[in-house]
């Protein structure tokens, strides 16, 4: 892999782990709307990352009403992301603990796996 070290804000640096052992090409389209979809995983809005990310992206039918589907994820993301604050050993619990609402939540709706994933 690559690392990448930069200052953040208020001069702290930033470190980032780059792990090239699974490359997939995408289209720019597909760049486009995976960038959208981190961006909106990391500001915490659900919202957009499941009514139009999941969709633009392949996930999900693009005429899927995600009226249902929206306060489920949201509540699932939540706890297995922002709980467990930045301590990856209950982070990583908490998406043990949440993998099985995770798993009924795919097998109740249509969720579909894109080809470049």
């Amino acid at each position: 892999g690559n690392l990448y070290v930069t200052r953040g804000p208020g001069g702290d640096p930033t470190l980032c782990l780059l792990d090239f052992g699974l490359i997939a090409h995408v289209d720019e389209n597909a760049s486009t709307y995976l960038t959208s979809a981190i961006l909106n995983l990391l500001q915490g809005d659900y919202e957009s990352l499941i009514a139009h990310d999941a969709k633009r992206l392949g996930f999900l039918p693009h005429d899927m009403d995600t009226t249902e589907l929206q306060p489920l994820l949201k509540k699932i993301l939540k706890e297995g992301l922002v709980k467990s604050g930045s301590n990856l050993h209950d982070r990583r619990r908490n998406l043990m603990a949440i993998s099985n609402e995770l798993n009924e939540v795919f097998f109740r709706y249509p969720f579909s796996v894109p080809p470049f994933f």
